[in-house]
């Protein structure tokens, strides 16, 4: 049995009953590890190695993006823009939707009573 987190803080804090104190303090005397944990605890040095990158630099170890993921963006992004701008199915598209684009608009102006004057 060893003592949690927890249970340093409330230890450190008085917050503890009387006998989980005599309990811990019991416990102290046998175990090494605890015994290093309590000492961590009272002087402050909470946060071991693994959680102080973690509260410095979030972002720095957070399942980085491979780098073969950005150039396969890129390439669709690209095959993307291509389809659309120089093959006539494209060129069609991207003019249905901006058609469907002005429709729209046309119909929310009409609903708030906004009309152009040109």
């Amino acid at each position: 049995m060893h003592i949690e987190d927890y249970e340093w803080v409330l230890y450190l804090r008085g917050s503890l009953s009387k006998r989980r104190r005599s309990e811990i303090e019991a416990h102290l005397l046998n175990c090494d590890k605890c015994l290093f944990n309590y000492t961590k605890y009272s002087t402050g040095e909470d946060i071991s190695d693994q959680n102080r990158l973690r509260t410095e630099k979030p972002w720095a170890k957070a399942h980085p993006v491979p780098l073969n993921r950005w150039f396969a963006m890129v390439a669709a992004v690209l095959i993307l823009f291509v389809a659309v701008s120089f093959t006539p199915q494209g060129r069609i598209a991207l003019a249905n939707f901006w058609v469907s684009l002005e429709k729209f608009g046309d119909t929310l102006s009409g609903m708030f009573g906004i009309y152009n004057q040109y």
